[in-house]
């Protein structure tokens, strides 16, 4: 239904005199009326993902049919692959598109994080139990978000060895919190 209709204004302006000859839009029109089935077998897992209104999704399937013309456009005999599946990168890149054009819709709440976050880090997990050392390691790593490459450098010790001592660190806060639960 939607498919003629985009067919007969996109394909078959500009009739060249060899209707039927290679790429011409009549041999664009034939490979898109022989596999515009696909569109809908492409649209409906994204219609189930997304949870998608009736409206989007027709639009869903308006976007898939032109995904398919324009694979019909590009389509070369003389590759070793079938139109289907050489169309069907372009029918999902352009319901890709669709989506996401319709999902930068912003939204309508905020997030007040200073209600909701402490930003004193002592005050999430207690450091006690760590020596100054690795209180200071979890600072750097954590509370200031330094790379461990600059940790290591700040320590003086390889970035591997640095690594195993994180997991050491972090096992024991574990450890820690699994006794005060």
């Amino acid at each position: 239904m939607y498919l003629s209709k985009l067919l007969l204004g996109i394909c078959f302006v500009g009739l060249s005199n060899s209707a039927y000859a290679y790429n011409s839009p009549r041999y664009t029109h034939d490979l898109a009326k022989d596999n515009y089935k696909l569109v809908p077998y492409f649209a409906k897992p994204f219609i189930k993902k997304h949870k998608l209104s009736k409206f989007n999704s027709e639009e869903l399937i308006q976007e898939g049919y032109i995904g398919l013309i324009y694979a019909c456009r590009k389509y070369d005999n003389t590759m070793k692959i079938a139109i289907s599946t050489y169309s069907s990168y372009w029918i999902k890149s352009y319901m890709n598109k669709y989506i996401k054009k319709i999902r930068k819709i912003p939204h309508p709440y905020e997030f007040d994080q200073s209600r909701y976050m402490d930003y004193d880090y002592e005050s999430i997990i207690d450091l006690d139990v760590l020596d100054p050392l690795e209180q200071d390691f979890v600072r750097k790593r954590y509370y200031e978000r330094m790379k461990m490459k600059d940790i290591a450098k700040h320590f003086n010790m390889p970035k591997h060895r640095l690594t195993k001592y994180s997991k050491k660190i972090l096992e024991k806060l574990r450890l820690n919190i699994e006794k005060s639960e």
